[in-house]
């Protein structure tokens, strides 16, 4: 799971997604409006957690 910020200058959205594109599967891309370097779990909020906690639950967990 590759998480970025929209305007994160530092390590910018296109790195996020060359990432995103040389990732194996599972995978997920999730760009943050708005989010700066370090900001996306504050931009983002709860919606931050339940996400990340969607996509570990579904590919770590035992089926």
């Amino acid at each position: 799971m590759i998480i970025g910020g929209g305007e994160d200058e530092q390590i910018p959205s296109s790195d996020a997604m060359r990432l995103f594109a040389a990732a194996g599967e599972p995978k997920e891309l999730w760009l943050i409006p708005g989010a700066v370097h370090g900001g996306t779990v504050y931009m983002a909020g709860d919606e931050y957690r339940k996400r990340v906690l969607r996509f570990l639950d579904s590919h770590l967990k035992p089926k």
